[in-house]
């Protein structure tokens, strides 16, 4: 009994941390929209690949087609760069790997001619194996840019996560003491998770920041301490309260890694817990 009342805990726990991720997700989605977050790494990453020529390359009509409301794209698909980058280095001679390969030297970036001219010598001359070599060249450079963003990102998520659980007094430690203690709240929290991963069983929605919201919000409807009143306030303005703030650091770096992760960790918990269970719990 003392072990499921432990994987209750874990469950309600792990939901809250998911619930809460989302909106942080969300958040961090809306800002990237706002800032144009993609679009500037993406167009940082072409400017390492093609150096001077990047502005001939968004000017090619391949790839202004795929601008979006009057912005530079966010995502480029690979034939597109290909066939865009050979029009816009051979300017007219796509198909010839000779006038190809004399744009290419007369490039001045030492880089992106060392670059180029390396594809083009593995292409034996043959200009459709330049254009799949181009689509390999950017297919691997553009895994390197979103590992970037997400370094990127994964901070910025982390501030978030401050913020949030900060805001909606996620305390990990006033959390798992109220679960511990009270097995009706523990129940339904319980009974929400199972719902959720059932409800989900491809990973959790994409949610705007008020949906999102909106569904945090309902946690704290089952009697779960979270969101800020008078008493949580006096508690934390009246003295140094070491585990208020220990709690809450402890929220912030769970949300910080995503409700992807958290989803995953809900799942397998989830399913110890019925591997678990007496038979006369799984009859009922």
């Amino acid at each position: 009994m003392f072990g499921l009342t432990v994987l209750d805990v874990a469950i309600g726990l792990i939901f809250i941390y998911l619930i809460f991720s989302l909106v942080c997700t969300a958040v961090r989605e809306m800002l990237a929209s706002m800032t144009n977050a993609r679009m500037r790494n993406l167009a940082q990453g072409i400017r390492n690949l093609l150096g001077t020529k990047a502005d001939a390359f968004y000017a090619h009509g391949l790839i202004q087609s795929l601008n979006e409301k009057g912005r530079k794209p966010s995502y480029i698909p690979q034939a597109t760069f290909a066939l865009a980058t050979i029009e816009v280095l051979a300017e007219g001679h796509a198909n010839d790997i000779e006038a190809v390969r004399t744009a290419i030297n007369a490039l001045p970036d030492k880089t992106v001619k060392e670059a180029l001219l390396a594809l083009a010598d593995a292409a034996n001359n043959d200009i459709a194996v330049f254009r799949k070599n181009l689509e390999q060249w950017f297919d691997e450079s553009m895994q390197r840019v979103a590992a970037w963003y997400k370094r990127r990102t994964q901070w910025v998520l982390l501030i978030i996560a401050l913020i949030v659980a900060g805001a909606a007094n996620v305390d990990t430690i006033a959390i798992s003491t109220a679960l511990s203690k009270d097995k009706a709240v523990r129940d339904g929290l319980v009974a929400q998770a199972q719902a959720y991963v059932k409800a989900n069983p491809n990973g959790p929605p994409q949610q705007s920041v008020q949906q999102a919201v909106d569904t945090a919000q309902k946690l704290g409807q089952i009697g779960i301490p979270i969101g800020w009143n008078a008493k949580t306030c006096d508690e934390l303005l009246g003295q140094i309260n070491t585990s208020k703030i220990v709690g809450l650091l402890l929220s912030a770096f769970a949300l910080s890694l995503g409700a992807p992760f958290w989803f995953d960790m809900l799942n397998k918990v989830i399913t110890i817990r019925s591997a678990g269970d007496a038979p006369h719990e799984k009859q009922k």
